[in-house]
């Protein structure tokens, strides 16, 4: 049975053996010739950071929820695999596996990181021998004054996207200013551009890595929510935009929501697998049955 990070052990071919990985981390699997493994792969959560809008009643948006992913291999010849469990983010904090950061640079309007993606891979373990990933779910975006941040967008959500990986499952886009969902790479939501003090934009994400959200704006005594993370995943989601500070002309001002992160994308190697869209909760996970 797993032991802990990095880890090896053998998992017999003969007779049906299951194995649950629940802890954020890498573990080293060795697997049989002849043997059929079925993965169930989980990303991680979204954070949410819940900075409180001022008025006592308005909190940060909701993290987006982790993908799944499920898909059955054959093995043919002893195999060494890597399985790689994602970690939920937290307060401005990117979870474990390509989670994007939130913004802490204003105390009271914290966004939440990105949620980390779970994967499988074989050879040298690097992102191009990736055969499964499970999208992690972006985070939260920060409120402002007055008014409740935008939620994270779902890792994994299931609408097939035109890219030239037939199953790459694109991640849904945050809300609010929100950062897009990953394909080829989640972009950055914009700005938010007000009449006092404009938000800063989302990053895009990388390959494998949601974009870290951007910063409100603020004014001497108010401000607006920053933008969540993007979500880990084969391709990672979008950071969330920054809100900015609004004014009606008249002296009265407020700030507006920040966007949620975007959801990381999910991936299989084999073409009979299925894909799930904001799923789970907290951190990631993957379940390994080996026959």
């Amino acid at each position: 049975m797993a032991t802990g990070l990095g880890t090896a052990f053998s998992a017999p071919a003969v007779a049906a053996t299951t194995t649950t990985f629940t802890t954020p981390g890498t573990y080293t699997v060795s697997v049989e010739a002849g043997s059929t493994v079925t993965f169930e792969a989980y990303g991680a959560q979204g954070g949410d950071c819940g900075s409180p809008a001022g008025d006592g009643t308005t909190t940060g948006g909701t993290g987006g929820r982790g993908g799944k992913t499920t898909a059955t291999l054959t093995v043919d010849s002893p195999t060494l695999m890597q399985v790689r469990v994602g970690g939920a983010g937290t307060c401005a904090t990117a979870g474990l596996n390509g989670g994007g950061a939130g913004s802490a640079k204003y105390s009271y309007s914290a966004s939440g990181g990105g949620g980390g993606a779970s994967d499988i891979r074989v050879g040298s373990f690097n992102l191009d021998d990736r055969i499964l990933v499970a999208g992690g779910g972006g985070g939260s975006g920060a409120s402002g004054q007055y008014v409740t941040g935008g939620i994270g967008g779902s890792g994994g959500n299931a609408v097939i996207e035109s890219d030239g990986h037939r199953n790459t499952i694109a991640g849904s886009g945050g809300g609010g200013y929100g950062g897009k969902g990953g394909v080829n790479g989640g972009s950055g939501g914009a700005r938010g551009t007000t009449r006092s003090a404009n938000g800063h934009a989302g990053a895009d994400a990388s390959e494998d890595e949601g974009g870290n959200g951007g910063h409100a704006g603020t004014t001497d005594y108010v401000w607006g929510g920053a933008g969540g993370g993007g979500g880990g995943g084969y391709q990672g989601g979008g950071g969330g935009g920054g809100a900015g500070v609004s004014g009606n002309g008249r002296g009265t001002h407020y700030g507006d929501a920040g966007g949620g992160g975007g959801g990381g994308s999910s991936y299989a190697s084999t073409t009979d697998a299925s894909f799930e869209d904001g799923v789970q909760t907290g951190n990631g996970m993957v379940v390994m049955t080996v026959n």
